[in-house]
């Protein structure tokens, strides 16, 4: 394990050898918004000692999609692994500038797509949904 100061300056804890993520989706509870499953998942993760990065709080989409995008340009060097979570076929286009930029990086990603509109945006665009 080792010991470091996050941007707040409070002390964390990190399991050495565990990839740091960053988690690019909504986290809106703390403006207000609903509380997602993927903020339930960064706390579990950061109790068994992962790193984590996240990224948006911002409820405007266009503000959250540079803000995601900024984030993982910036922070490039504090992550190893990325997740992207998408909620709809709107967000599927930041999901898919967020890959590129992922790509460039050289950062692999995982993509969790569900709920929204996905479904329908997929069959619209087969060819920029298909694996």
């Amino acid at each position: 394990m080792r010991v470091e100061f996050n941007q707040s300056g409070a002390v964390v804890v990190v399991a050495a050898g565990l990839p740091r993520i960053f988690v690019a989706a909504n986290f809106l509870s703390a403006t207000g918004g609903s509380r997602s499953v993927v903020e339930d998942l960064c706390e579990r993760l950061r109790g068994a000692g992962y790193e984590v990065l996240t990224a948006s709080p911002y409820r405007n989409g266009l503000i959250r999609g540079a803000h995601i995008l900024m984030t993982a340009w910036r922070r490039r060097r504090a992550y190893d692994l990325a997740v992207i979570d998408l909620y709809s076929g709107r967000a599927f286009l930041i999901g898919e500038a967020l890959s590129l930029a992922l790509r460039a990086l050289g950062r692999p990603f995982v993509l969790t797509l569900r709920g929204g509109a996905l479904p329908e945006f997929a069959a619209r665009r087969a060819r920029r949904v298909g694996a």
